[in-house]
């Protein structure tokens, strides 16, 4: 899933715009793999659930370290931050994990709906896409001032 959305956007894009294509990237592949993104929510939640080994827990852990350090949302961040399409942040790795959760919460709710039910798949969809259309005008410059995340 974070390749596919890494690689959504082209080297030429502005941040905001590299983020923009990101997100619909992401919103995209969660509609086509509903599936997979049941399974991170299944996961997750079983983890979470049951107490496993040392072992298992200390992998765990540092992959999540590892991911949280290096995280794919903040080329275009910082991309942004530098060529002024959106608002400088002093706290750029906290603004990609405030993205991630949420897209990740709105995006595991989506891959809930039924299939068979295709208007409140389509609902779900827009109410994604809304979303992330209010995170990029939160991210512009143009934005008022908000509190942060």
């Amino acid at each position: 899933m974070t390749e596919f959305v890494r690689r959504a956007p082209l080297a030429e894009m502005s941040g905001k715009k590299m983020l923009t294509s990101m997100l619909d990237a992401w919103i995209d592949y969660a509609w086509q793999h509903p599936d997979y993104i049941k399974f991170i929510l299944l996961f997750d939640l079983h983890y979470e659930a049951y107490d496993s080994n040392q072992e298992l827990k200390e992998q765990y852990n540092n992959f999540v370290s590892r991911e949280k350090e290096r995280h794919f949302l903040m080329d275009a961040l910082e991309a942004g931050f530098q060529d002024g399409s959106l608002k400088s942040d002093t706290e750029p790795l906290k603004t990609a994990h405030f993205i991630f959760t949420s897209m990740m919460g709105i995006l595991q709710k989506m891959s809930l709906t039924s299939k068979d039910d295709w208007n409140n798949e389509l609902d779900d969809i827009e109410i994604a896409n809304r979303f992330a259309g209010m995170l990029i005008q939160y991210l512009s410059p143009e934005s008022d001032k908000s509190p942060t995340f």
